[in-house]
């Protein structure tokens, strides 16, 4: 009785845990658009073969410092999109998808 029990347990765990990675992969292709309230999805390949999406201003603001805003889980870059339609005075701001969130991969 104990291990029959314990199996079933196990397997609704593991099929709870697909749900929830399938879930989070669902929101990131849904609520990546391409762009957000004007603002521009940029990319850059890393070394290492990553890319990294971000969203930013049309404009750049090479000569200032940058302000970077990181999303919480699950999330993508357009959660401060008020934030970058807004800058703070002196800041280029820019917000990032982490890696396996948004169009970040």
């Amino acid at each position: 009785m104990r291990g029959r029990l314990f199996r079933v347990l196990s397997a609704s765990l593991v099929i709870f845990i697909i749900v929830e990675i399938g879930s989070c992969q669902l929101y990131d292709t849904f609520s990546s658009p391409s762009t957000a309230k004007g603002l521009l999805r940029r990319e850059v390949i890393s070394n290492n073969g990553f890319t990294v999406s971000y969203l930013g201003a049309p404009t750049s603001a090479a000569n200032l410092p940058r302000l970077i805003y990181v999303h919480g889980t699950p999330g993508d870059a357009s959660a401060f999109d008020n934030y970058l339609t807004n800058p703070m005075p002196g800041f280029e701001s820019l917000s990032i998808d982490r890696p396996g969130f948004g169009l970040t991969r």
